[in-house]
Formats: C-alpha cells, structure tokens, sequence
C-alpha cells in the first residue's frame, strides 16, 4: 500500500487488516500483533524469507531479480509490548508458526541480521528437525555475545547503572500492562536480545550457510560459536561495519549481490 489513500483504505478496512496483523492468545484472551510482512510476495521463485532485514527490508525487494519474492519478520517489541520469551528457541518457535500459517509447505530459504540471524538459525535447526527443507540459511554479520560477567565489566559502573535504570523503567510500563514509551523501544528491544543471545549456545546445524561478516566488527571470539556448530558455512567478508553493510549504497549493492547469487544456485535444483 504504498500511497497515502492506499494506506486510508487499509486503516478503514479494519476487519481485512486486523485479520492479516493480529492474532490470538487463547491463554490470556488477548489480541497479540504478529510480526510477519509478506513485504514483496509477487514472483514465480521460492521467496527470500529475512528475520530482522530493517533497512533490507527496503533495499532488498528491488535490487533481488523481480521473480524473487521477499517476505520478512519484523522485530517484537516496536509498538512497545512485552517480547515476552525467555530464550532463543521459544521465540524461534513462535516465529515458525506465523510462517507455517502462511507458507505451510517448503523449501524455506532463510536469512537474518544481527539478532535476526541466529533467530533464523534457530528456525533452520527446528525445521529441519521437523522434517522441512532449508537448502539456504543466510546469517548477516550475527555474534554470540560473551558472557554477562566479563561483557559487562567492560562497560564502566556509570553506564552499567544507566542501563539497569533503563531497564527498570521499562519493566514498570510493562507490569503496569503500558507499552514502553518510544524513547525507551529502541533499548528495550536491544537489551532484551543481548540478553537472550548470552544464554544461547547454537546447535550442531548441516544445511547450507552463507555467513556474510562485517570486516570492521571487532571481536573474533564472539564469531566462534558459529564455527563449532554451523558445519557447512561460507564465510563472505564485506569491508564496513556492522551498520555499513545494509545502509552504504555500494555496499548493499555487494550484500545482495552476494546473496542473489546464492539464490538462484540453490533454486535451480528445486
């Protein structure tokens, strides 16, 4: 709905965009928001299915071959609700079940960013053991963070405190059943996923990755989780940060470059 009275006629067809956004939480008797866009679903390809794209979700749908659709997992949280899962895998889980509601059969092509790749990972390694084909797993410059003691004490007492007082002020909206106010989102969201990835060790996974790493992303030892359990990844350097890779112009055109073409290796044996 890309015009101002496209997006009129979706806000006053409250029944249509209710059914499409929000689902229900049978134990609370709540409406919950769901998290999945079919963002570009025209194409005659299998679609391209990214956890956590943010600005791919913009770059991707027009630089990927028109035949190649896209569908994307946005981030819980970005309305100010409660993430509400305590590890990985829930969340993964979670994640699965919008899909299998909208694509119920596969091959499902997967890829994520940062938080949104080992989300995906984690989807990789559920599908496949329940019995689904994921021929490619694309993971964008994701690390496992160190522990919470020593990663912690690299930050300094003062920013240690700033972040606990953050951290309470969000809780209280969210006991109060308020959401967290928009200037707090941005942190509550980042805070609850460096949270979950400090206690996710990554199973044993041997389908097919690309693994596309930022060349100006400093630690190495958080890289090397992937390397004891991912058994069949590529490994694809982009020289720029974390950041750079999907919002520099020449450097997005590589990105999806890079996975375009794994695209289509993958899909002419399907």
């Amino acid at each position: 709905n890309p015009t101002i009275s496209a997006l009129e006629d979706l806000i006053l067809k409250k029944d249509n965009s209710e059914k499409n956004i929000i689902g229900h939480d049978e134990d609370t008797n709540k409406s919950i928001i769901k998290n999945f866009a079919p963002v570009k679903p025209e194409g005659s390809r299998e679609p391209f299915i990214m956890v956590h794209g943010d600005n791919c979700n913009n770059f991707m749908p027009k630089l990927l071959d028109k035949e190649q659709p896209y569908l994307g997992f946005l981030h819980i949280g970005s309305e100010g609700e409660k993430l509400g899962y305590e590890n990985i895998q829930n969340l993964a889980t979670f994640y699965i079940e919008q899909l299998l509601e909208y694509k119920p059969k596969g091959p499902y092509l997967l890829g994520g960013h940062s938080f949104g790749g080992i989300i995906a990972y984690e989807m990789a390694h559920q599908l496949t053991g329940m019995g689904y084909d994921v021929p490619l797993l694309v993971i964008s410059d994701s690390i496992i963070p160190e522990k919470i003691p020593v990663f912690a004490l690299k930050r300094g007492i003062k920013r240690r405190i700033k972040i606990a007082t953050k951290r309470m002020k969000c809780n209280a909206y969210l006991m109060s059943d308020k959401p967290v106010p928009v200037e707090y989102r941005n942190f509550y969201i980042l805070d609850s996923y460096e949270r979950l990835s400090f206690n996710y060790k990554p199973p044993v996974y041997k389908n097919k990755i690309l693994f596309i790493r930022a060349s100006k992303n400093p630690g190495e030892i958080s890289y090397k989780p992937w390397y004891h359990a991912a058994k069949n990844m590529k490994m694809v350097e982009l020289e720029g940060t974390h950041n750079e890779i999907i919002i520099n112009k020449e450097l997005i055109t590589q990105y999806v470059d890079i996975i375009q073409n794994e695209l289509i290796e993958v899909q002419v044996g399907l």
